[in-house]
């Protein structure tokens, strides 16, 4: 309402069985109440916190086989660059009820699934063989998206692949929409490619940007999944509905005197 900082949740006093040289923050997540706070840190460690009392309720680090050797993402001598470790991302998504957190897991070999009121593992999606993106949960919680080097949409209760979704020319951002039914995918030739999940088909191409050619950024779906909007490399904003595929809306988000 005001802007105004109310609270400072410091990390660096989490402990958990591994050396913490580096305590950045890569994602967080509201519970739909707001009394808790859900963090992803960058070597691989997730907190839930009580945002009333800044109190940390618990931590776990993101891995799923319990005897496996496990040394955290960003120290050295995980790979010959450790700066490039460090720029990988442990990010998290929960689910709109708040109950399940999903995070990258095993050295970005699997995606964990766990209980948010305890910590306990209880479900991974394997087989990647690539690092994956998190695109999080269907709203009512039974579906969940992935890009890799395909899009992947997966059961949560089963943890078995509803649907895979090629795409081609270096696909850059994706999109799981709110119903569980469609998935948007961006193209580097400046297309949107929008799947219908249940068939693994293309319902839509969406055209390209015209300003200069320029590609789309970033792609989202509406609350309600009636409309798909993405946001291009030049000022513009474009919203099509989901179902026929109209555009409906082109914003320059530079505002008009540019």
């Amino acid at each position: 309402q005001t802007g105004e900082r109310t609270a400072v949740i410091d990390g660096h006093d989490v402990e958990v069985d591994i050396p913490r040289p580096k305590v950045e923050v890569d994602s967080l997540a509201f519970s739909p109440d707001g009394r808790t706070l859900v963090a992803g840190f960058r070597d691989a460690v997730i907190t839930v916190w009580n945002t009333a009392s800044q109190v940390l309720i618990r931590s776990w680090v993101t891995k799923t086989k319990p005897d496996q050797q496990f040394k955290g993402w960003g120290l050295k001598g995980i790979t010959p660059n450790p700066v490039e470790v460090r720029n990988w991302s442990s990010t998290l998504a929960l689910s709109h009820d708040g109950h399940v957190a999903v995070a990258l897991a095993d050295h970005y070999a699997n995606v964990g699934r766990w209980e948010v009121e305890t910590g306990k593992l209880i479900g991974r999606f394997e087989g990647y063989d690539s690092y994956p993106r998190l695109l999080g949960f269907s709203t009512d919680g039974t579906r969940f998206a992935t890009l890799s080097r395909v899009v992947r949409v997966w059961d949560t209760a089963t943890t078995e692949i509803i649907a895979e979704m090629q795409y081609d020319n270096g696909g850059s951002a994706a999109a799981l929409s709110p119903n569980g039914k469609y998935v948007a995918i961006t193209h580097a030739d400046r297309r949107i490619t929008v799947w219908e999940v249940d068939t693994a088909t293309v319902k839509h191409v969406l055209p390209g940007a015209i300003w200069g050619g320029s590609w789309y950024w970033t792609v989202t779906f509406s609350p309600d999944s009636r409309l798909v909007a993405a946001v291009t490399y030049s000022p513009i904003i474009r919203v099509w509905e989901v179902e026929t595929g109209e555009l409906i809306a082109e914003l320059n988000h530079w505002g008009d005197g540019l």
